[in-house]
């Protein structure tokens, strides 16, 4: 008869998803991870967040009966199951020949980012790996362990082109806590605002800025609406939301 008991749970969360669940990341233990696995009665459980790890309390011999050291590394290959994750994550710069390494420290419950270089034999099936999450802890006690991502924060800009039965459109993000500015003057540095203006020389271009800058979410936010100053008459209820990638831009074209 075997009693397998918890003793870690690892936890993985994303603030882009608004469950805060990560569905574009998958785990897998190394050979190696799996070869210590073994050898010290752990079991592992995928759950929808991470994964728990479980030991086996009843059959131990002369060995199992130890417990591993606090700086014995369990190594854990984090594959790309969304290959938009890069776009709604913040993460730093890396060499092509990197991996991110995730690992906690003696005692800490949260993961550390760095860098390591690429192990060449690391693999996960066809998915494109992203690093590494390293594990070190002797599994006296019970423990939960978080991996926190962050989604980008990006200053909104949208692009209004208009014609001349709507020359001054307003965007109003009241509904959401947003201010959008709008720009008194095409900016000579607007890359995108001038290839408007050369792709439609009869547009009115009229450009608003956020206040701040927003995280990007999955769900998107609502009700930041496109209005005309003349009588605050709505035209768009929803605009669209710039997505991951877009650099916080999106244009919006009523000419047609």
């Amino acid at each position: 008869m075997t009693s397998f008991v918890k003793k870690a749970s690892i936890i993985i969360k994303h603030d882009y998803f608004s469950s805060g669940e990560v569905t574009g990341l998958s785990i897998k233990p190394t050979a190696e991870c799996q070869r210590l696995l073994r050898n010290y009665k752990l079991m592992l459980k995928n759950t929808a967040d991470g994964l728990d790890i479980y030991r086996d309390e009843d059959e131990k011999d002369a060995f199992t009966d130890k417990l591993p050291a606090a700086t014995t590394a369990f190594d854990f290959s984090l594959a790309l199951d969304d290959q938009q994750f890069l776009k709604y994550t913040t993460l730093p710069i890396k060499k092509n020949d990197e991996f991110y390494l995730f690992s906690n420290k003696k005692g800490k419950t949260a993961f550390q980012l760095s860098t390591i270089p690429k192990v060449q034999t690391l693999n996960h099936g066809a998915s494109e790996m992203l690093g590494i999450l390293r594990l070190c802890f002797s599994f006296s006690a019970q423990a939960t362990l978080m991996l926190n991502f962050t989604a980008p924060q990006l200053k909104w800009k949208y692009y209004v082109l208009t014609g001349t039965a709507f020359p001054d459109p307003v965007i109003d993000g009241s509904a959401t806590g947003i201010t959008f500015i709008k720009q008194t003057a095409l900016q000579a540095a607007d890359q995108i605002g001038t290839a408007l203006a050369t792709g439609y020389p009869a547009a009115i271009i009229s450009v608003f800025e956020s206040d701040r800058a927003i995280p990007v979410i999955n769900t998107g936010r609502k009700n930041i609406q496109l209005k005309k100053t003349a009588g605050n008459a709505i035209v768009i209820n929803n605009l669209p939301n710039p997505g991951p990638g877009e650099n916080g831009i999106q244009i919006i074209n009523l000419l047609n």
